[in-house]
């Protein structure tokens, strides 16, 4: 019962993680999209 219980929190806490990094990601990602100055057009 509780080795199962434990299995289960890793499982848990491994795909948190990965939530995590992703979510990290895209956050990141939509930094640089909102930092990045935007092309200008050529004069």
């Amino acid at each position: 019962m509780l080795v199962g219980l434990k299995k289960t929190l890793s499982i848990i806490a491994v795909n948190n993680l990965h939530e995590t990094v992703v979510l990290k990601s895209l956050i990141k990602q939509l930094f640089l999209d909102i930092t990045t100055p935007w092309p200008k057009p050529t004069e």
